[in-house]
C-alpha cells in the first residue's frame, strides 16, 4: 500500500559503505501517510525524519554470535558501553546456541547453530514483524536483480 502509493522505498545508499541502505518517505497523500505512520510507529522511528540509512546493519548488531565467529573476522560485533545500551538499546534480540527453544518465535538453523527470536519478547517479535513487512512493501512485480532474502520457518 505504501509502496504503491509512492509513499515509501528502499535504496542503495551511494558512497562508500557498500551495505548501506536508505529507507525513504514522501508525502504522498492521506492513504500514503497512514501507512508510513503506521511504519514509523513499528520501527519506533523518527516522525520528522525524511532519510533512515543502515537499519539493517542496526539489526544485524542484535545477533548473539558464536564468540568463534567474532574471532575469526566472520561477523562484526559492535562494542557497546552500558551507557550506549541504556541510551540506545537494541533493536530486537537474537538469541543463538546449539538447539532452540520449542517455544520460539521463529527460528533458523544455519552453520551448525541455532538462531531465534524468544516468544516472550514482544519487541523482538514487532521488530521482526516490521522488518518484513519493510520487505513485503518494496516487492513489485518486476523482477529485480538482488532481492533481499528472509527465512523464515513457519510452526
Amino acid at each position: 500500500m505504501a509502496h504503491n502509493a509512492r509513499a515509501f522505498g528502499i535504496r542503495r545508499k551511494s558512497g562508500s559503505d557498500p551495505n548501506a541502505i536508505e529507507i525513504y518517505f514522501h508525502d504522498a497523500g492521506e492513504a500514503g501517510g497512514r501507512a508510513v505512520r503506521k511504519i514509523r510507529e513499528l520501527l519506533g522511528l523518527d516522525p520528522k525524519a525524511k532519510e533512515l540509512v543502515r537499519i539493517l546493519v542496526d539489526f544485524a548488531s542484535c545477533i548473539d554470535v558464536p564468540s568463534t565467529d567474532a574471532a575469526e573476522g566472520r561477523v562484526f560485533t559492535p562494542d557497546r558501553s552500558a551507557e550506549q545500551l541504556r541510551v540506545f538499546p537494541p533493536l530486537l534480540r537474537v538469541h543463538t546456541g546449539e538447539t532452540a527453544p520449542p517455544d520460539a518465535y521463529t527460528a533458523v538453523h544455519y552453520r551448525g547453530r541455532w538462531f531465534w527470536i524468544d516468544d516472550r519478547d514482544p519487541q523482538s517479535n514487532r521488530a521482526l514483524s516490521a522488518l518484513l513487512l519493510l520487505f513485503s512493501l518494496t516487492e513489485t512485480s518486476a523482477p529485480q536483480s538482488a532481492p533481499p532474502l528472509v527465512t523464515v520457518p513457519v510452526r
